[in-house]
């Protein structure tokens, strides 16, 4: 194992003398080195849907090599079409597994459309593997995902969604703020995941309609006001912006527990706030009302209740 995992591996990024890189790329997969014990683990397209399985996701996603926006367009061209082969084999992986596990709840698998920055290349990938299929089967809806600038993200799922099928869901990786759910939701995107509701809330960040601000402010030492007027989460239910202030400032972990329970309901309840005003022919001016209170920088001011 060492032999294997001591090779560069198919990176064109040069890691810190210092360093030593903890994932090496082949063809047919990845080797892992663990940071915590320095264990290595081996991971294939196979490997991956079979845990994936074992798991009971409801949504799988095809292992797919995430590149950067610092490699080169030689290694973005590489490393798309590692993908693309790997996409073939899990189809063929999941087709076998879901045989084997006949009667239980059918589990979706969505391809990743990678590609970086270059049109040309998102576009390949889109077209791949929204053709794609492998024994009759074919992927139950696409991630889009990987390297890419925040003031390209609404250009770049436009790209994507206008060479996708349009009878599968398109889902976005890793967004972040709510200006990130308009932008991709005008370009295509029907669902999503986000880390930063959980991220910032670690380091007390909390948000509310008129904006973000941290709780560990001086100013909401002695404040027993719900976290957020207005809304109906546990967290707002439950405590006060004292007692989080206070959880904090103590490194008791169940304050970005209760942040992150928090950031999460806000996120939910945006998502579910576009979908109504879709259906209500309201989307322009809901956008705009909630857009323009978030981003005024009143950052302390918490005193609306928006979130119903």
């Amino acid at each position: 194992l060492s032999e294997e995992f001591s090779g560069k591996g198919k990176n064109d990024l040069d890691v810190a003398p210092s360093k030593e890189r903890l994932a090496n790329v082949d063809d047919d997969g990845v080797w892992f080195r663990s940071h915590l014990d320095g264990s290595v683990h081996r991971f294939t397209p196979e490997i991956s849907m079979k845990i994936q399985h074992e798991l009971g996701a409801d949504i799988m996603f095809a292992f797919d090599e995430l590149t950067t926006l610092l490699n080169s367009r030689g290694y973005q061209e590489e490393a798309l079409e590692r993908t693309r082969r790997w996409a073939e084999r899990c189809l063929a992986a999941h087709r076998e597994l879901t045989a084997e596990r006949e009667g239980k709840p059918f589990q979706q698998l969505f391809g990743v459309i990678q590609g970086a920055q270059y049109e040309d290349l998102r576009r390949q990938a889109a077209r791949d593997l929204g053709a794609m299929e492998i024994d009759g089967q074919r992927f139950d809806g696409f991630g889009i995902g990987g390297a890419l600038e925040k003031e390209n993200l609404g250009t770049i799922v436009g790209w994507v969604s206008e060479e996708l099928p349009e009878d599968r869901a398109r889902h976005l990786l890793g967004i972040s703020e709510p200006d990130d759910f308009f932008a991709a939701v005008e370009a295509g995107a029907d669902t999503f995941d986000c880390v930063n509701p959980s991220r910032v809330a670690r380091n007390a960040a909390i948000y509310s309609p008129d904006g973000r601000f941290n709780v560990t402010r001086q100013q909401f030492k002695r404040d027993f006001g719900r976290l957020v007027p207005g809304c109906k989460c546990y967290t707002c239910t439950h405590f006060s912006r004292a007692y989080l202030h206070h959880a904090f400032k103590a490194k008791e972990m169940i304050s970005s527990t209760l942040a992150t329970i928090h950031n999460e309901y806000y996120t939910v309840h945006l998502v579910a706030g576009i979908r109504r005003a879709m259906e209500e022919g309201t989307y322009t001016e809901f956008k705009k009302e909630t857009l323009g209170r978030f981003y005024a920088g009143n950052w302390g001011r918490v005193d609306s209740g928006i979130l119903g």
